[in-house]
């Protein structure tokens, strides 16, 4: 409590200051699903559109890591498909998500992940970009899946959904943003007809999980599905 005498206290607005960079991170990288030897799906957010480079090392490599290592890939493991790429991927205000392939990577193995944004511009290495915290991923040992099926009908409440995840133990670990483009993960049946919705998501071996799915709509995102118990 303040007590009359002591002056005023004056209310400020505090504005966040940046250092002269060119872009920012809304949500830093965050590790979507299980980390495979191979396969590994990020997602960030950037403030505003540009361009982004990734870069994957093991730990004691991390001191190391700089905006211009990261761009010019070398640093990095993996492959063109999983950050081993100076060209970068264009990027938007939207939220990222980034599946990383052929990564090449040691099973049961402990690495970071790093993520470099930059606005475009005529002389894009010449601008001062920001450089993500690390992320901590250890990479699985043999992966097992685990099938998820469900029904989807024509018509929903609400409008038509349009995308559906599907989270382990509350983690998202599959997003399809085109099923109804693809005959690969449905079939139809039933009187009157849904879609049958079969997708098999990796999991590690002996390990029970908690499944959950939602989808969005016009409406936006539901809540999530009753939980299943499942054993990988």
């Amino acid at each position: 409590d303040f007590e009359s005498g002591y002056g005023e206290m004056t209310a400020l607005s505090i504005k966040p200051t940046f250092l002269n960079a060119s872009n920012y991170f809304v949500q830093t990288p965050i590790l979507v699903g299980t980390a495979l030897y191979d396969k590994i799906t990020i997602s960030f957010q950037a403030v505003q559109g540009g361009r982004a480079w990734c870069a994957i090392t093991p730990p004691e490599e991390a001191e190391k890591i700089s905006g211009e290592r990261v761009m010019d890939a070398s640093i990095t493991q993996g492959s063109p498909t999983c950050c081993k790429n100076t060209a970068g991927l264009d990027i938007n205000s939207d939220l990222q998500e980034w599946t990383l392939t052929d990564c090449g990577l040691e099973m049961a193995a402990e690495y970071v992940i790093f993520v470099y944004i930059l606005t475009d511009g005529l002389d894009i290495r010449r601008t001062q970009g920001t450089l993500s915290a690390a992320l901590p991923i250890t990479t699985s040992g043999p992966v097992e899946y685990v099938r998820v099926t469900w029904l989807q009908n024509d018509d929903d409440l609400g409008g038509t959904v349009t995308q559906y995840r599907i989270h382990l133990n509350g983690t998202q670990a599959y997003d399809d943003h085109t099923y109804r483009l693809t005959e690969l993960e449905q079939t139809r049946g039933g009187i009157p007809p849904s879609w049958i919705r079969v997708v098999d998501v990796a999991c590690m071996p002996g390990r029970i999980y908690e499944v959950t799915i939602t989808g969005k709509n016009p409406g936006g995102w539901s809540n999530h599905s009753e939980a299943l118990m499942a054993t990988c």
